[in-house]
């Protein structure tokens, strides 16, 4: 049963209105703040920041209990979508590469490294359901985000612009690494943009301060993160964002502010590490990472070596070709799915990728620009696909096929098209 209080309606929460989200928040369901709930220990980390609460595995209960509750939510939707599909396709093909898994022990160590992120997904397109909810829960993960590169970024000016060496760390979990920690950045540098896009001429100076506060300290992060694959990425966001900016003289200025700040706060020591791009013995090891890949998935083109199976493999059959003491992943997201897959897993997994770009895109279209609704999302969907284009481009130089970036994306473009769906129901 619907415990959702009618007063409190999506045009209320713009751009961050805490009061009315909140009270919105206590009124709905209990599988609506279990889903929520979720989200804010995944990303906010509060039993890392407070390890006496760290007692038990939040996000895992969470979830559970946002799957279970969901029963008895009148709005919960079990619809079946082109992404669902397949999700489901790329699950059972991960299932069946156990029965020629090169390494089944690898296998069963990390297969939960995959199969979360199918529940995660199923549970926030289930929940999260109606465009109330939709912005609340949005509002948490910006929320999340900017908490993370608001310290980061501190981290960094605190310590004079320096070169930290890959030594700017998120809290434990999957952005603690400097390197996922950038991605993750350039998550919140899109959606930032796409917020900026919606509402910074509408809003008081404290939304204005927010959106602005967002954009410069993920791109501070990024800097400090010291990743070049993600700072390749941030340069790729911006140029793509501004590709019209020769028509708008204004957005011009802001793109070339953005690139200028960028390059001015490069510590010396990072722009010297663009200049060994390919020498060093980082990119060395990548390139034979990669060109190994590809001989594996050359050698077993239809389904990989099974599912994690690529570092087992590579110690066998390549050990001439290891600059370091231990074997990596591939560095490079297609390279990784190619060998734990074969070429099955990476043309679904390649059907993942376009088919929310493709869903999202009848929304760009120029007579969906006057709707109302569409006018809400809108800029918050382009803001996504910008984040998920910097993760593309980041994904060539990590293997980081596991972590939350697209699938939490894919979950909150499904989201947001059922919520926010088109008049004319192209949006499928």
């Amino acid at each position: 049963m619907s415990r959702s209080n009618p007063s409190y309606t999506l045009e209320r929460f713009y751009f961050i209105n805490i009061k009315p989200m909140w009270f919105y928040f206590w009124h709905e369901h209990p599988a609506f703040w279990c889903i929520c709930g979720y989200l804010f220990f995944e990303y906010f980390r509060p039993q890392s920041i407070y390890p006496m609460i760290d007692f038990l595995p939040w996000t895992k209960l969470f979830l559970i209990l946002s799957l279970v509750l969901s029963v008895a939510d009148g709005k919960a939707q079990a619809k079946f979508s082109t992404i669902h599909f397949i999700l489901l396709l790329l699950t059972l093909w991960v299932f069946l590469s156990y029965s020629y898994a090169y390494d089944k022990a690898f296998y069963q160590a990390h297969i939960i490294d995959y199969l979360q992120w199918p529940i995660i997904f199923i549970a926030i397109t289930r929940v999260v359901s109606t465009k109330e909810r939709f912005y609340v829960f949005l509002m948490i993960f910006f929320v999340c985000n900017l908490k993370l590169s608001i310290g980061t970024a501190k981290i960094w000016l605190m310590s004079g612009f320096a070169n930290m060496g890959g030594n700017l760390n998120g809290p434990a979990g999957f952005f603690q690494n400097s390197g996922e920690l950038a991605i993750e950045m350039l998550i919140m540098f899109g959606l930032s943009l796409g917020l900026y896009k919606a509402y910074f001429n509408n809003e008081p100076r404290f939304g204005k301060f927010i959106i602005l506060l967002a954009i410069g300290t993920s791109i501070a992060t990024l800097i400090g993160a010291g990743s070049r694959g993600s700072q390749i990425a941030l340069i790729f966001m911006v140029l793509i964002w501004f590709r019209s900016a020769l028509l708008k003289p204004t957005q011009l200025i802001l793109g070339a502010t953005i690139i200028l700040i960028v390059w001015l706060n490069f510590p010396e020591a990072q722009k010297a590490r663009f200049s060994t791009i390919g020498t060093d013995r980082p990119s060395l090891q990548r390139q034979l990472y990669w060109q190994n890949g590809y001989e594996i998935i050359r050698s077993h083109p239809i389904g990989g070596v099974g599912f994690y199976g690529y570092i087992p493999y590579y110690y066998d059959h390549f050990p001439d070709d290891m600059l370091y003491a231990s074997v990596g992943l591939p560095h490079n997201i297609f390279i990784q799915v190619g060998t734990d897959l074969g070429l099955v897993g990476l043309l679904l997994y390649c059907a993942l990728i376009l088919a929310p770009l493709l869903k999202t895109r009848p929304y760009f279209a120029a007579h969906a620009k006057g709707s109302a609704p569409i006018r809400v999302i809108r800029p918050i969907l382009a803001g996504l696909n910008y984040g998920f284009v910097g993760f593309l481009v980041a994904g060539q130089f990590v293997s980081v096929v596991y972590y939350p970036y697209m699938w939490i994306y894919l979950a909150l473009t499904v989201s947001a098209t059922g919520a926010f769906p088109l008049p004319s129901g192209r949006a499928r």
